[in-house]
């Protein structure tokens, strides 16, 4: 069994504290855990890690959620309300002897640096060795 924390604080800038309700969902919207708090640490037992897409074991599902509610009113005006709503996932990462570890599983990344990492844009190139201007040109062209 994985049990996991999540810690949380909540400050009013009235001079009064505020009333806090903290409850934490599953995937299915069940309430898996909750405190009356403004300020401690929420226990979720058995919990569901967080993977990464395609590094998920079988029968676990990558980037599982648990969705976080936060209702805060003031005391003096019980009506006055502010809800917050946070989407979050539990999840270790750790590195050892230069090998990347998520959940302490390895990770291998898939598709690091694949993004243009330099200045010169597709629409340069075309420009400097085509002559095209810009992007309606080719367009117009095709």
């Amino acid at each position: 069994m994985i049990t996991k924390a999540h810690e949380n604080s909540i400050e009013s800038n009235n001079d009064g504290e505020p009333n806090c309700l903290v409850v934490i969902r599953n995937l299915e919207n069940e309430k898996v855990a909750s405190a009356q708090t403004c300020h401690g640490t929420i226990h979720v037992h058995k919990v569901n890690l967080w993977w990464p897409y395609l590094s998920n074991p079988a029968g676990e599902s990558p980037g599982y959620l648990y969705k976080m509610e936060i209702r805060v009113t003031n005391p003096d005006d019980p009506q006055d309300v502010d809800v917050y709503y946070l989407n979050f996932g539990f999840r270790t990462v750790a590195i050892h002897n230069n090998v990347f570890f998520v959940n302490g599983e390895r990770f291998y990344f898939r598709g690091f640096g694949r993004h243009e990492d330099y200045s010169v844009t597709k629409l340069q190139i075309l420009s400097r060795f085509y002559g095209i201007s810009s992007l309606y040109t080719l367009t117009c062209a095709i």
